[in-house]
């Protein structure tokens, strides 16, 4: 679900050509073209044409993403695009997998009214949610091989993401205490609790899942790099289907790579099984996927039913808030909460999976 920036462009380009100036000491710039990009309630993004000369005369030219930290409509407890920036930046210095080059970081909330940063804006495609890229579109078009060949480069680049020796450059990720899991479900059980008045659809499958999820916690999980978003559709392929970009780091945290791997296998079924549609020939189905994310990890994944009740749980959280900030810009509320029914109905399938429904 995407919304359009209620931000005036041209302010935006003013406001801009302005920090340049001032901020990044530029000699000159021209901020030739600013376009608000339909952004989710994350973050406010813009796509910017700028060309600049900094103050050795270097001139550069550079369409650049601007991504503004919500001010008004704000989906997370705590949106950070500060911190998602140092998350791009670490991955980008660590030369993990590719990501966005991060140009610019600002603090000063005088110029927006919030956080932002500025990053080199990555060509290329990426398959859609909404329509699913499973019932039309550019990877439906492709070849059976080729889309094989998509779906084995996005895995693989969540395993080189667990692979990352996160203790060197990001242990700013790392949640307090000796157990990282047991972090990221106080988080989810305090996010739970913050929203419960909102929830309007599937509460008592909701509550059902806080109960699994803490009295069946895995304790032999290990800790790594996790992406938090892990999904095809946060990807950028290139033209010949290579990753040429990992998008979208405002859930990244320490904790069980299967955190990832559970969210990828819960979103795929929810663009997919869950809306009525056939899993397009050569993109592997769920029990294809975790044996190829095995076979490329070289390790076993750890109790993946646990984890894709974890996955339910935090997509049904981010739903129902989803919905209540929908029906506050006036859509129909049947229409909000259906994101919600659809969500809590796959929980309770997989609740009931797992044995603790």
């Amino acid at each position: 679900m995407t919304v359009a920036s209620r931000r005036d462009v041209g302010e935006v380009r003013d406001t801009l050509a302005r920090w340049f100036i001032e901020r990044a000491a530029a000699a000159a710039v021209d901020v030739v073209d600013v376009r608000a990009s339909r952004s989710g309630f994350s973050n406010e993004s813009f796509l910017c044409d700028v060309r600049w000369t900094d103050a050795v005369g270097v001139s550069t030219s550079q369409w650049l993403v601007l991504r503004i930290e919500p001010t008004t409509h704000q989906l997370f407890s705590q949106a950070d695009v500060l911190r998602q920036a140092r998350v791009m930046t670490a991955i980008g210095a660590a030369a993990a997998l590719p990501v966005p080059s991060v140009r610019f970081v600002e603090r000063d909330r005088a110029w927006f009214g919030a956080p932002f940063y500025l990053m080199d804006r990555v060509e290329g495609k990426v398959p859609s949610d909404v329509p699913s890229y499973h019932a039309k579109g550019w990877v439906a078009d492709l070849a059976v091989s080729d889309r094989t060949r998509l779906y084995d480069n996005a895995l693989t680049a969540l395993v080189q993401l667990h692979e990352v020796p996160w203790q060197q450059n990001f242990t700013f990720l790392q949640p307090v205490g000796s157990d990282p899991l047991a972090a990221y479900l106080t988080g989810v059980e305090e996010w739970t609790a913050s929203i419960g008045k909102e929830v309007r659809v599937g509460r008592e499958v909701i509550l059902a899942a806080s109960e699994y999820l803490r009295r069946h916690q895995p304790t032999d999980t290990r800790a790594g790099l996790v992406w938090g978003d892990a999904r095809p559709g946060n990807i950028i392929f290139g033209s010949d289907l290579s990753v040429a970009a990992v998008l979208d780091w405002e859930a990244a945290t320490i904790g069980p790579p299967e955190i990832d791997l559970g969210w990828w296998l819960m979103f795929e079924e929810y663009i997919c099984e869950s809306d009525g549609l056939r899993r397009l020939d050569g993109v592997p189905g769920r029990e294809e996927t975790i044996a190829r994310y095995e076979a490329l990890s070289h390790r076993g994944v750890v109790d993946i039913g646990y984890f894709e009740v974890l996955a339910g749980q935090v997509f049904s959280l981010i739903n129902s808030r989803l919905a209540t900030l929908l029906r506050g810009l006036g859509y129909e509320p049947r229409a909000a909460d259906s994101f919600v029914a659809r969500s809590t109905e796959m929980l309770q399938r997989s609740l009931r999976a797992a044995g603790g429904w």
